[in-house]
């Protein structure tokens, strides 16, 4: 069974671990709370808490499956869809978001995932007509993988009701501008 541990480090480097089970590494409650400790005292030496390492859990077919209808679990406190767009995860993104009875925040969650994972393989050339592309960065033509890509952006327009219906749960604006024109939708 996979240990999950929560770790706060004060400005001292005292170091305090926590075990949680992998319910309260899976609560958004429990998440708030142990991140809510940055800046207390530390209870060895009373010095600012300066870090913290809160635990994920794994993504798989059972925690998606629990995630998917339960607004209270979460994979981060913040920014899912950067957890969930890994490329070893599109199968369990593509059948959470065919279930229409999940929750319609999770399902965008995982259509911004994709619209991610589609965005990180897409080259800065074709990303360069975007008005959010200012920050100069560019990934080099190696870490793309064109047919991921590709793949991703097939599966999108089959999704494009969907996309739409659900596209005010989804925040990643710079993402969209890039992608939706891709899969013939205005941004």
């Amino acid at each position: 069974m996979k240990e999950y541990i929560y770790q706060q480090t004060c400005e001292r480097g005292h170091t305090i671990k926590e075990f949680l089970t992998e319910a309260d590494a899976f609560s958004l409650r429990t998440l708030k709370q142990l991140s809510g400790r940055y800046g207390e005292p530390c209870k060895t030496c009373g010095r600012r808490i300066s870090s913290l390492s809160t635990p994920t859990v794994e993504v798989n077919g059972r925690t998606l499956n629990q995630w998917l209808y339960n607004l209270d679990l979460a994979y981060s406190e913040q920014d899912e869809e950067f957890v969930l767009c890994d490329r070893e995860f599109l199968p369990l993104l593509l059948e959470g978001v065919d279930k229409p009875d999940a929750l319609p925040e999770k399902r965008a969650k995982l259509l911004e995932a994709l619209c991610i994972l589609a965005y990180d393989n897409t080259p800065s050339a074709m990303r360069k007509n975007s008005p959010f592309e200012t920050t100069g960065l560019s990934i080099a033509p190696e870490e793309v993988d064109d047919d991921l890509r590709t793949t991703v952006l097939r599966e999108l327009r089959k999704r494009i009701a969907l996309l739409e219906s659900l596209r005010l749960y989804m925040s990643c604006i710079y993402v969209q501008a890039v992608i939706f024109p891709m899969i013939g939708l205005d941004w």
